[in-house]
C-alpha cells in the first residue's frame, strides 16, 4: 500500500519597517500582512510590514495627526478631540448649538 504524498509548505515571516512614517501624538502602528505563493518551490512567503497611521478619530496633515474628527459639525466651537466639541464662550451642548441670548 502506497502512502499519499503530502505537500509541505514553508512559511517565511519577514518584518519590514515602513520608510516614511508619521510622528507626534495620536499616531498608532498597524501591521499589514502580504502572502506570496511560490509554486515552483511549493512555498508561501508572508511579509509583515509595520506602518504608522493616525489613530481612530484623528486626521493626517503632512507627517502628523493633529486634527480631531467629529462625526457632526461643531456649530459654535471647534472639534477638540474625536467627537468632542469645545464650545466658544456663551455656547454649550454636544454640538455647541445652544447659547444664551444677551440683550
Amino acid at each position: 500500500m502506497k502512502l499519499p504524498v503530502i505537500d509541505y509548505f514553508l512559511f517565511l515571516m519577514l518584518y519590514e519597517r515602513a520608510s516614511a512614517s508619521l510622528n507626534g501624538p495620536n499616531v498608532c502602528t498597524k501591521q499589514l500582512r502580504t502572502a506570496y505563493a511560490v509554486n515552483y518551490r511549493q512555498a508561501t512567503r508572508q511579509v509583515y510590514k509595520m506602518i504608522t497611521v493616525c489613530c481612530k478619530g484623528w486626521k493626517q496633515v503632512g507627517d502628523k495627526c493633529p486634527q480631531a474628527i467629529c462625526s457632526q459639525k461643531c456649530e459654535k466651537g471647534t472639534c477638540d478631540k474625536p467627537d468632542f466639541c469645545k464650545c466658544n464662550p456663551g455656547y454649550y451642548g454636544k454640538l455647541c448649538d445652544r447659547g444664551h441670548v444677551w440683550q
